[in-house]
């Protein structure tokens, strides 16, 4: 009877170390899922960011190059002007010279 008494008192603190050690695994694996989640977050924003100023970026290249257009016609335009003066006296003359 003594005997039985040991067994289970053995038995009830292997159960609980048991326990212990499962609750224990199941919060660090709780930690280490939430810093994952947390990279990931920042990945994440890395890469909007990093297509928000691409995005951004391609806008401004663009607008130089618009900018550029304009001033290669406004260039062309007073260029022709001045080459053909006194033939051209308005700017429907120079349209008509310029798509000729």
């Amino acid at each position: 009877m003594v005997e039985k008494k040991n067994t289970d008192y053995f038995l009830v603190i292997i159960i609980t170390f048991a326990c212990l050690l499962l609750i224990g695994v199941s919060i660090f694996f709780q930690n280490e899922n939430q810093k994952f989640h947390g990279k990931a977050e920042k990945i994440t924003k890395n890469v909007n960011n990093a297509q928000n100023n691409s995005a951004s970026k391609q806008e401004q290249k663009m607008d130089e190059i618009e900018k550029e257009n304009q001033k290669i016609e406004a260039i062309a335009v007073d260029e022709v002007i001045k080459e053909n003066q006194a033939t051209i006296k308005t700017e429907e003359d120079v349209i008509n010279y310029v798509t000729k």
